[in-house]
């Protein structure tokens, strides 16, 4: 204590120093800030080694299944079947496959229609042919390809084709890294609006974004952990392995790719035609529209719509608006798919910076400038909160901590949180001035920082403790969220007590309104209207406490009741707002084909040439049928379906031999000849080389944690009960069975997080008050708080997720405030004048800045309803509510709890 006590009288008898040392410091972690590194990898919000992730891993390796950008072209007007659209489509493909950090070893690689290949069998012979060999521009060829495509359904259909032919699909898989994944995206907006003649409209915000991001993405700590390149930021993390000079190195990659004597890590070769590369000069011909793909010396479209090689490449460095194109363009593009998401995810977190940070600045500048009146009023706990901000930012930089999605939060959190104590000792200060504005400025500040010394301390430990309980969630972004935002509150309230009582005691006492405070402490005995509310609010309660207890209880019955009606649910698309690309792309691509979020159920044998048992693949059909009964599955696809359109192409595409060969002798004999048609690999992404291990991928059109978990609960009950008997392991893997893992986590960690850091903040009340019912007291406002909200949910249908498990976590944090300085004051009031009129001058006093600092923290956590993440609007809301509440309660109960000490003998 004593060391705390030199603390608080630092401000009060070295104000100048104090000040230069805070300012000081405020620039060392200021200077770090250009350091910060972003981090939007999903996969990141899972425990490190998880069995989950490991196993999810194992299977990418096992059957190829990489992180695909997943583009949809749709025609609503003539289908995808006419020749400018598949003449688009299969410019585009070729386009994406060049790219460098594009996987484009096999030509599956890159999957449309101008890549796809489909078995055939006749008297003379028998092999795999391509869908689209070259693009059909009459009728007829129109009408051949088109019956090929629906001919062989159950590969195409849904998957590289919708349904009505209104749509088609490009997939291409990107290589593992953050740099190649912002990369692959603007790569392929760029290339998309050539195409379109919309240009620079596909890049959000113009060349600035790229640049930005070049500059400032950088190589993420997985990029780093798996060796793929420089952990520095900036150009030279790009694939070209050019440092830049122009939009980040942008102009000098789009320009043509390196010598083909350079060796680096973007020199891939691209499959096209006879699977020759692309030179410079090819790729500056291809690029300016001088060449088409294939070769030839026939222009492409850029030519024709006029998008030359010189306006892209000025276009794309923002010199000159973009070219529009000649006629029409009836195709509209839709981009969706894991590095899309991650992308968009850091261009929204970065929006959500530069405007959220500015408003809840502006916004608590009004309500300080409403409640205290003053410029001092106003300006000390906005310099405490930028000060707390640069510090802890600028802390994670320093020590090489990167920002997630979830960390775009930590300013608001502490600009709404952080300025309690700020706001605390002006309002103390603030009354004693009032009561004698004569004394000393140094003397006024000394007594009121003697006063507030142990509990801001308490309850600045306590809102701490609040946010260290993140980390026992499993998830790293969580732990990292919680470990910066309980420093950022100890820096806020460090700044508070040495900033804030040093500036004061070097201004002359004053505050707003004084003479008219004077005038009513002199009549009503009360400082100010809402103090006397507040006091009149304590005799109510007094009078009729048996009455007030009554409907306190039936609130909290009718919160059970509700609390038990939640139900967890969770979705990364509802993360995103509803107009935005990737949401609008997800419900494109959830309509019109089988789905995006995907199931793997992975059968693994006992031994090679468990996969030609035609027992496992009738059991694996018949699995494939029970799941496409649900109307959220789209479709599935496995060994069981390239068998079947096998077997049915080699009897002349008779639909009665849609079906499996009935021997394992006829299903090798297929095995086989698919092995020698040409096309191989297209096994690949479901059986293994010695047909040991196979994977049945259930498409889902929804990532809603509810739905998907019905879904997987009927595949395990299934694989339970009919996959038994056969020497086979079955395990579950994709985006589905992790959306599921990870909401489980998340509830779980955040349901062991929310009674741990109650059951801390218990002990802590109990060792500073060393009372049971104090502590008691302490934790009853924020528990009835949030079983109240909880109540609330449950009768609104509005499922427990990642908003409202996180906002219970931050509002018992916070709400405990509230209590730890009414009892604080009551006990002062009580040694010095008595019991009598404890509770009178209780909340005259503390009751106010009470009212006022929840006022503040709620408004300033409804800030986040400006953001472009859902669940942080959703946060905001409901740590606004719980605000509300704690202080209602601290208000109402506690009043209750001491009313009969209030009533005994002193």
């Amino acid at each position: 204590m004593a060391m705390l006590k030199k603390l608080y009288g630092l401000g009060v008898n070295h104000p100048w120093t104090t000040l230069l040392g805070v300012c000081a410091l405020t620039l060392v972690f200021a200077l770090g800030l250009p350091r910060l590194q972003w981090e939007t990898d999903a996969r990141v919000y899972f425990p490190k080694n998880h069995p989950a992730i490991e196993y999810d891993e194992k299977v990418d390796e096992w059957f190829g299944i990489k992180d695909a950008i997943v583009i949809a072209v749709v025609n609503e007007k003539d289908t995808v079947f006419n020749a400018e659209t598949l003449a688009r489509i299969k410019r585009i493909t070729d386009k994406i496959a060049a790219l460098p950090m594009v996987e484009s070893t096999r030509p599956i690689d890159v999957a449309s229609l101008a890549t796809a290949t489909y078995f055939f069998g006749t008297e003379t012979e028998i092999g795999s042919r391509p869908l689209m060999p070259e693009v059909p521009t009459t009728p007829e060829a129109i009408a051949t390809l088109k019956k090929r495509v629906y001919d062989n359904a159950d590969l195409f259909v849904g998957n590289l084709v919708s349904a009505d032919g209104t749509a088609a699909m490009i997939r291409a898989k990107i290589k593992e890294g953050i740099a190649n994944r912002y990369q692959a995206y603007f790569a392929i907006k760029g290339i998309i609006g050539a195409e379109t003649g919309e240009g620079g409209s596909w890049w959000p915000g113009g060349a600035g974004d790229w640049q930005k991001w070049s500059q400032k993405a950088g190589a993420g700590s997985e990029q780093a952990d798996q060796g793929e390149g420089p952990s520095r930021s900036g150009a030279e993390n790009w694939p070209d392995g050019g440092t830049g000079t122009e939009v980040g190195g942008w102009s000098q990659w789009q320009g043509g790719w390196q010598d083909e004597t350079t060796s680096s890590p973007g020199d891939v070769p691209a499959e096209q035609g006879a699977g020759a590369s692309l030179g410079q000069d090819d790729w500056r011909r291809w690029q300016g529209g001088t060449s088409s793909q294939d070769g030839s010396d026939e222009p492409a479209l850029a030519t024709k719509t006029g998008n030359t090689g010189g306006d892209w490449q000025k276009w794309q460095q923002g010199d000159q608006a973009a070219p529009t194109a000649t006629g029409p363009i009836e195709d509209r593009f839709y981009l969706a798919g894991r590095p899309v998401v991650e992308v968009q995810s850091g261009l929204l977190a970065l929006a959500d910076l530069k405007k959220m940070v500015p408003a809840v600045l502006a916004v608590l500048a009004l309500v300080l400038a409403l409640v205290f009146r003053t410029w001092r009023g106003v300006l000390l706990p906005l310099a405490v909160m930028s000060a707390a901000i640069l510090w802890t930012m600028g802390l994670m930089a320093w020590v090489g901590v990167p920002m997630y999605t979830i960390s775009t939060m930590l300013p608001v959190i502490l600009v709404a949180v952080g300025i309690a104590d700020a706001v605390h000792i002006l309002s103390h200060y603030g009354d004693a001035v009032v009561r004698d504005n004569e004394r000393p400025a140094r003397e006024i500040v000394a007594e009121t920082m003697e006063r507030l010394g142990p509990p801001l301390i308490t309850t600045s430990v306590t809102t701490a403790i609040g946010f260290a309980a993140l980390l026992l969630a499993e998830m790293p972004p969580f732990k990292v969220f919680g470990v910066f935002a309980m420093v950022g509150i100890l820096f806020s309230w460090l700044v508070s007590v040495t900033l804030v009582p040093a500036v004061l005691t070097l201004l002359r006492p004053k505050v707003a309104g004084y003479y008219e405070r004077r005038r009513t402490l002199r009549v009503h005995g009360v400082g100010s209207r809402p103090a006397r509310h507040l006091v009149a609010l304590g005799r109510a309660l007094a009078s009729r406490p048996v009455l007030a207890w009554g409907l306190a209880g039936l609130v909290l019955i009718g919160a059970v009741a509700g609390s038990t009606r939640l139900q967890v649910d969770s979705s990364w698309m509802e993360d995103f707002p509803k107009d935005s690309e990737v949401y609008r792309s997800n419900v494109v691509l959830n309509e019109k084909f089988d789905g995006t979020t995907f199931l793997n159920v992975v059968v693994e044998g006992s031994e090679p040439g468990v996969f030609k048992d035609p027992a496992l693949l009738r059991r694996m059909e018949a699995l494939q049928v029970s799941v496409e009964r649900f109307p959220q599955v789209g479709g599935s696809l496995s060994l069981v379906d390239y068998l079947k359109n096998m077997n049915k192409n080699l009897h002349a595409g008779d639909p009665a031999y849609d079906r499996l060969p009935e021997t394992r002798e006829l299903v090798s004999e297929y095995l086989f000849l698919f092995s020698v048609s040409g096309r191989p690999q297209l096994l690949d992404e479901v059986v293994d080389y010695d047909y040991q291990k196979g994977v049945v991928r259930i498409a889902v059109k929804t990532d809603h944690t509810a739905q998907l978990q019905e879904v997987l609960a009927h595949v395990q009950a299934f694989v339970e009960r009919e996959f038994a008997a056969l020497p086979v392991r079955v395990n579950y893997a994709g985006s589905a069975n992790n959306s599921v893992v990870w909401a489980q986590l998340l509830i779980d960690s955040q349901t062991t997080a929310i009674v741990f850091s109650k059951v801390a903040i218990f002990l802590i009340a109990l060792l500073v008050f060393r009372r049971l019912r104090d502590g008691i007291g302490v934790v009853v406002p924020v528990a009835a708080a949030t079983l109240v909200v909880a109540g609330a949910a449950g009768f609104l249908g509005i499922p427990l997720d990642v908003s409202t498990a996180l906002a219970a976590g931050i509002a018992i944090g916070v709400g405990v405030d509230y209590a730890v300085h009414f009892i604080y004051r009551y006990y002062q009031v009580r040694r010095a004048e008595g019991a009598t009129k404890a509770l009178d001058e209780t909340l005259a006093g503390v009751g106010r800045s009470i009212l006022v600092n929840a006022v503040i923290v709620a408004v300033g956590f409804l800030v986040l309803a400006l953001s472009q993440f859902p669940p942080h609007q959703k946060l905001g809301y409901f740590v606004a509510a719980y605000m509300a509440l704690s202080c209602l309660a601290a208000l109402i109960l506690l009043p209750l709890v001491y009313l009969r000490e209030d009533k005994g003998p002193t």
